[in-house]
């Protein structure tokens, strides 16, 4: 009866000794896991900080871009203004303030 038991006995703790290395490979599996969690929390606070960035540029982007269209649009104003502002300085000027009067048809849109 003793070989019997002893029997039993080695064979659970073989048994014994399987589930531990099968837990330790599990528990070896979880840090893993565990480390590459923590690299994609990571990941995405970066780029949430990206993400922040990225619409701080687009605002500042748009704002340079109200901005230029609006001298843009200006630049163009004046320069509806010059072909007729000139020729009237430019009389005005050579003719020592002639008394004709000069008069422009420009019609300024906007």
């Amino acid at each position: 009866m003793d070989e019997t038991i002893s029997g039993v006995l080695s064979t659970k703790q073989d048994e014994l000794e399987q589930l531990g290395a099968v837990v330790t490979k599990k528990t070896d599996v979880v840090g893993s896991l565990s480390t590459k969690i923590a690299a994609l929390e990571a990941e995405v606070a970066e780029i949430k900080s990206s993400s922040k960035q990225l619409g701080e540029l687009r605002k500042t982007a748009k704002k340079s871009y109200e901005v230029g269209d609006r001298d843009r649009r200006l630049a163009l104003k004046v320069a509806s203004f010059q072909h007729c502002v000139y020729p009237v300085f430019k009389a005005v000027y050579i003719n020592k303030f002639s008394t004709r009067r000069y008069y422009c048809d420009a019609r300024i849109n906007g």
